[in-house]
């Protein structure tokens, strides 16, 4: 699934981990849902409060925890370093406060605002829940002189490090190259005191999630660095993005790339192995659809009954594997 995101979102500054980018990733699949083809406005009224500020956002655990691992606790302290995050909107260099096209009337308006609030986790229920600011929302969808990126949702869900999603958010749909103060880049990623070298920052933030993009055939990018001058000690004051543009790999080819490990719950891939005398071979066959299926939140209960009927009818594994694509085409694709 194609989402989007301006790209004010996209070089939002911060120092995010890789569950809080995801969660980040989570809510704005939510925006891209409700706006569906309605309008900004109409879309965020959609799933909002009753005092018309705050929108009610689940999200299933397991679409986080794609890593196979049961530590739901990590997800909810990762909520609440975000809801420790706050995000302040209003244009600085005219001194004028913002004018979304929201429900307010009084005009501009100058926002701020934890970026979630509210969280909560029913033990047992495999969701946490949240709120989140409608104007928030609408800043994700705020795309002003067609500026925003668009990126694969399983993808961005998939990547293992949070530069590696954030580069990805900012390059995959990157069509010129983009020239960023080395200060400014520095704090849109979030590093801090760490990496005060300019060199170290290229080796330890930018050059990681270049391979990981080059090595799952996505979009990604290189760069230049830009010196005051052309002398030998001058040094780095920005750098250049060059996005590199990659031909769309196949679902074979993005299989060949997924480790196994990673291509779904270990409780499906033990099952398939245990009970439907699956290889490991079979199972690197079908990555894409053991990490989808995963996805399902009630997915034990689901595979349980497909192979109940495949042995009543005496089916090999060739109906397991049909009637897991059919599950997933109507539990996480309608």
């Amino acid at each position: 699934m194609n989402i989007v995101q301006s790209y004010l979102t996209t070089v939002m500054k911060g120092n995010f981990s890789l569950y809080e980018v995801r969660i980040f990733v989570k809510i704005v699949e939510h925006a891209n849902k409700a706006l569906n083809g309605a309008s900004v406005i109409d879309a965020v009224r959609a799933g909002i409060s009753a005092d018309n500020i705050t929108a009610n956002i689940t999200v299933p655990i397991r679409e986080i925890l794609t890593d196979g691992s049961n530590d739901y606790s990590k997800i909810f302290d990762a909520c609440k370093s975000l809801s420790e995050k706050t995000i302040e909107l209003w244009n600085t260099k005219s001194g004028q406060w913002v004018k979304l096209p929201d429900m307010d009337e009084n005009g501009n308006t100058h926002y701020f605002t934890h970026m979630i609030d509210n969280i909560r986790y029913v033990q047992g229920s495999g969701k946490i829940k949240f709120t989140c600011a409608v104007w928030l929302l609408q800043y994700i969808l705020d795309f002003v002189n067609n500026q925003f990126s668009m990126y694969d949702l399983g993808t961005a869900l998939s990547l293992p490090t949070p530069y590696s999603v954030r580069l990805y958010w900012l390059t995959c749909s990157m069509s010129n190259p983009v020239t960023y103060p080395l200060q400014m880049l520095r704090e849109i990623l979030g590093v801090g005191e760490k990496y005060k070298n300019p060199k170290d920052f290229c080796r330890r933030v930018l050059d990681p999630p270049i391979e990981i993009l080059k090595e799952r055939g996505l979009n990604g990018f290189t760069y230049k660095k830009n010196k005051r001058n052309q002398g030998a000690t001058s040094p780095i004051v920005s750098i250049t993005i060059i996005p590199v543009k990659r031909a769309k790999i196949t679902a074979a080819a993005a299989n060949a790339k997924m480790p196994l490990s990673q291509a779904g719950h270990p409780d499906l891939r033990q099952y398939l192995y245990t009970q439907c005398s699956f290889t490991t071979k079979d199972l690197c066959t079908i990555k894409d659809v053991l990490f989808n299926f995963s996805r399902i939140p009630n997915f034990r209960q689901i595979i349980y009954s497909i192979v109940e009927k495949a042995r009543k009818k005496r089916a090999g594994k060739g109906y397991i594997i049909n009637a897991m694509r059919s599950e997933i085409s109507e539990k996480l694709r309608h």
